[in-house]
């Protein structure tokens, strides 16, 4: 027989392929049918919508026709013929796709009789209907319209409907048909479906029943072979397939097995007495093993310990190390290693409570024994705790062994307790030759620490020198330093680590400014023809110039020279006392003998000519100025005498900000060249001040204001609150200062050096004194400049509660509006200017009117308060006349306090907002300049009037 017929694989998967080709042919045939069908019932469905669209547009159109010619005949638009003739255009191309679409007679006969409809009614009627429309005979036209032409529509209209009607009842039919034909296809696919899944399954049946029964009778054959029974097949197998040939390799196994048994049988019971006499060789060989491994354990741990004795200085290091090798090589049930002195311990098995009794107490140490015997055990009978679930008792060894130094001093000492199971005579032995190397280790510790504590000691010294110390060796390396070596250099040197010549003395070199002095100096230092004392002087800036003498000593032991010592001493300030001594002599030689130089030559020319009374009286006020001018000089240098040496008193007492600055600004009425006013901001300026010491600051600070504004301007003083604090601010618009010399102007006698400053002179201690008065008083004082731009000095000072009857309790209606107060008495100023305060304005206080009129032309402004009793250049009427004169200030509403009495004609003439005549309550001025904004609010513009700026 062919092997292409043979195998049980290949008979299946024909049998397989036979089946699935039948229903995979008969599927395909089945489906291109269906296909083929719906494809067919798809087209005659789509050419019956595509028909019933047309007639549903047809009748749209025809609609549309008609619609355009009544809405052309009822009101003649031309707009509307034009959209008549479109639709007429559209019906026309419809008419024609429908000739087209028709495949009966019926279908075109209709065609036929809508195209002869569509040419009489666009050639005969719709002509004739205009006709009728352009000639207005609208009877003619609806007898038209109801007679043949009217019939004609409708009848058409009616034929549209009805061919529509019929179409969307073909195209129902045919939907109806496509479902009744999708059903029956489903059940045909449906039928061919199960007939196959029944061939299939059968054959299935087939190919399992000749492979699953021989199976099954080789796998009870093999339990029969493994029972020693014999074996035997029922099935009726093709002896050439794979499971034949199988069934007949496993009976011949099994013979041969079967006959093979006695002998494995044989041989099996002689590897059974070879094995067990392989597993008594190995358990030898495995005792010898795990007696070397002890062995090695035990030497390494040994080497260990010996290794921690020799080279471990960390003692709670090395008596871990001591009591974890005891522990392992003698296993106790509890023990502990501690020292003496420093009661330092490890410890095994045992409460915190039992070693701090052991450690800090030693209660159970008897020294006189340890001494004599060394090391000794106690037997004892266990204790109720020890027993544990033991029925009867026992007995527990306690050992106690010391550890001494050379003078058999007690270092150390090991107890430990072991449980039924006593300490032998070799064991002690053993443990007192290795607690005699122990004592070497913990005394070499010893001398260690005290060594090191030592060093720490000395430089714990060196570091608390107040000079920086570095000692190098005959190679130049830096072997020790301090910290205040550190401090100076800014460097992080570490103590552990030698710094080689090259690195230290680059560090010295990069931030000196004499450097190849210093470099010379040190090279000198250190070579060995050098055996004196050398010194030298530099500098170094690294944020601040620091000065700094360093001296070199060589460092001999043995009259054997070992290095060089350097010390380098701070001497930044004994610097600044020498530079400022210089300074004191120049300023005080200059300052004095320019008054006292003006003072001798007017006093001898007074003495020795005959002068004019004018010009004597001129020459007295110079002299007066001058002695003034040293008598002020003299009050600076004992003022600063007093607060260097704490001398200095202070008078405390509760004052207003606001009225110590009116008093200075009018110090300075007569100024000419400078605007000096207020604008004051604050709420509250009660503060806790030496009244006197506070005009000698704001005096010092406003003259320097104007002295350095050589060519005049503004100075500003606000007063503004911070949270707690009282603002004062002096701002000028002069020559400014530049960024790095601001933080050098409060130091005694400093002046900055350049020309335009140099001749204006002064002694460089108003700032100085200014800066100590007001840390006195709780405060802080700092200047923001630049050059050319001006200067600010800002002032903070601690305010106080307001000490009043009752607390005003209000809210600022105005906050941020400003009012321009010109008034020359301080006492009315401060009153009015709390009011307006009250009310949320900023208040500008002005003495002189000129200067108060500039200010408008620059500030944004609600109002004026003006006195009229001013001075003699200008009164207030002259001021009010040049305001109303100017179209930035035009506008501006004033109200006048004066005590004249109302003058009507210029009140009119200037248009004064209101005239309040001294004495007035203050509240009559916040109501005047209330109801001064309130009105430019609300009325007119809506808006509160501030002149424009000229950058507008």
């Amino acid at each position: 027989m062919n092997r292409h017929n043979q195998g049980i694989r290949k008979d299946s998967l024909r049998l397989i392929l036979i089946i699935s080709g039948i229903m995979i042919f008969l599927s395909i045939l089945l489906g291109l049918y269906i296909d083929n069908l719906q494809d067919k019932l798809m087209d005659d469905q789509e050419y019956l919508e595509k028909k019933t669209t047309v007639a549903d547009e047809l009748g749209d159109s025809l609609y549309e026709v008609l619609l355009r010619a009544r809405g052309y005949f009822a009101f003649k638009n031309d707009y509307e013929l034009v959209l008549l003739n479109d639709h007429l255009d559209s019906l026309e191309e419809q008419i024609n796709q429908l000739s087209k679409m028709a495949v009966d007679q019926e279908e075109r006969n209709l065609a036929l009789e809508l195209e002869t409809f569509y040419q009489k009614f666009r050639f005969e009627i719709l002509p004739r209907g205009i006709e009728l429309a352009n000639a207005n005979d609208y009877n003619a036209l609806q007898k038209s319209s109801q007679g043949e032409a009217g019939d004609l529509i409708n009848e058409f209209l009616l034929r549209i409907k009805t061919y529509k009607d019929e179409n969307i009842s073909k195209v129902k039919n045919a939907n109806e048909e496509i479902m009744k034909k999708s059903n029956s296809y489903t059940l045909t696919a449906a039928f061919l479906f199960s007939l196959g899944f029944i061939a299939l399954s059968i054959a299935m049946w087939i190919i399992l029943n000749r492979i699953i029964k021989p199976i099954e009778e080789l796998d009870a054959a093999s339990q029969q072979l493994t029972l020693g029974k014999p074996i035997s097949f029922t099935s009726k197998v093709n002896p050439k397939n794979e499971i034949g040939k199988l069934m007949n390799s496993f009976s011949e196994m099994a013979i041969t097995l079967q006959s093979k048994e006695e002998e494995l049988m044989t041989q099996n019971e002689e590897l059974h007495a070879q094995q067990l006499e392989l597993e008594e060789h190995q358990q030898k060989l495995q005792t010898s093993l795990t007696l070397q491994e002890k062995t090695t354990n035990r030497l390494e741990r040994l080497n260990k310990l010996n290794h921690d004795l020799t080279f471990t200085l960390d003692q709670q290091k090395l008596i871990n190390s001591i009591q974890q090798y005891l522990q392992d090589l003698y296993p106790f049930d509890a023990s502990i290693f501690w020292t003496t002195d420093e009661k330092i311990y490890a410890s095994h098995g045992l409460s915190e409570e039992t070693v701090k009794r052991i450690v800090h107490k030693n209660a159970v140490i008897n020294k006189a024994r340890l001494k004599q015997e060394r090391a000794y055990v106690i037997t004892r009978t266990i204790t109720n705790e020890e027993m544990g679930i033991a029925e009867q008792p026992f007995y527990a060894y306690d050992l106690y062994s010391g550890v001494f130094d050379s003078n058999d001093e007690l270092l150390a000492v090991f107890c430990a307790t072991r449980l039924g199971i006593p300490i032998h005579e070799d064991e002690i032995e053993e443990l007192i030759g290795i607690l005699q190397r122990v004592s070497l280790s913990i005394g070499r510790i010893l001398v260690f620490k005290q060594i090191e504590s030592s060093r720490k000691l000395n430089q714990d010294i060196v570091n608390h020198v107040n000079e920086g110390i570095q000692f190098v060796d005959m190679n130049g390396t830096m072997i020790q330093f301090n910290e205040k070596l550190i401090d100076i250099l800014q460097t992080n040197w570490s103590h552990n680590k030698e710094i080689p010549v090259h690195e230290w003395m680059e560090t010295f070199i990069d931030i000196a400014d004499n450097k190849e002095e210093l470099e010379e100096f040190f090279n000198e230092a250190m070579s060995e023809k050098t055996t004196e004392v050398m010194n030298v002087c530099y500098s170094i800036n690294q944020g601040k110039e620091t000065f700094l003498n360093v001296y070199a000593s060589p460092v001999c032991r043995n009259n054997e020279r070992v290095g060089t010592i350097f010390v380098h001493r701070d001497i930044t300030k004994e610097h600044e006392v020498d530079q400022m001594k210089s300074e004191l002599v120049s300023t005080v030689s200059h300052e004095l003998r320019t008054p006292l130089s003006s003072v001798l030559g007017f006093t001898e020319l007074l003495l020795n000519k005959k002068i004019t009374p004018e010009r004597q009286h001129k020459y007295l006020s110079t002299i007066q100025k001058e002695a003034q001018r040293l008598t002020n000089l003299i009050n600076n240098f004992l003022d600063i005498q007093r607060m260097e040496s704490g001398k200095q008193q202070y008078e405390m007492a509760n004052c207003r900000m606001g009225e110590i600055t009116l008093d200075v600004i009018s110090q300075f009425i007569h100024e000419k060249k400078h605007s000096i006013y207020l604008v004051d901001e604050s709420v509250n300026d009660f503060i806790l001040c030496d009244k006197e010491r506070l005009v000698q600051v704001l005096t010092n600070l406003v003259s320097n204001a104007i002295k350095f504004s050589p060519d005049g301007g503004t100075v500003e003083v606000t007063l503004r609150n911070n949270h707690n604090n009282l603002v004062i601010s002096v701002r000028d618009e002069g020559l400014g200062i530049s960024e790095k010399d601001i933080h050098t102007l409060f130091q005694k006698f400093k002046r900055i050096d350049n020309s335009e400053r140099r001749k204006i002179g002064g002694t460089g201690l108003g700032l100085a004194i200014s800066k100590e008065i007001i840390e006195q008083h709780g405060g802080k004082i700092w200047i923001e400049s630049k050059e050319r731009k001006g200067t600010t000095v800002f002032i903070t000072l601690p305010v106080v509660e307001r000490q009043t009857e009752q607390k005003d309790e209000f809210e600022p209606n105005y906050t941020g509006l400003n009012v321009i107060m010109v008034e020359d008495d301080s006492s009315i100023a401060l009153l009015l200017s709390d009011e307006l305060k009250r009310k949320g304005f900023n208040v500008i206080h002005h003495y002189n009117p000129k200067m108060a009129y500039q200010e408008a032309l620059k500030l944004p402004l609600v109002g004026f308060v003006i006195d009229l009793m001013l001075g003699d250049d200008m009164n207030g009427w002259d001021l009010i006349r040049k305001l109303k004169s100017t179209d930035k200030t035009k506008n501006i509403p004033i109200i006048i306090s004066s005590a004249l009495d109302i003058d009507e004609k210029n009140m009119k003439l200037y248009k004064i907002e209101k005239y309040l005549t001294k004495p007035y309550p203050p509240g009559q001025l916040s109501e005047a300049i209330d109801a001064i904004v309130n009105a430019s609010i609300s009325g007119g513009k809506g808006e509160v009037l501030f002149p424009k700026l000229d950058s507008e």
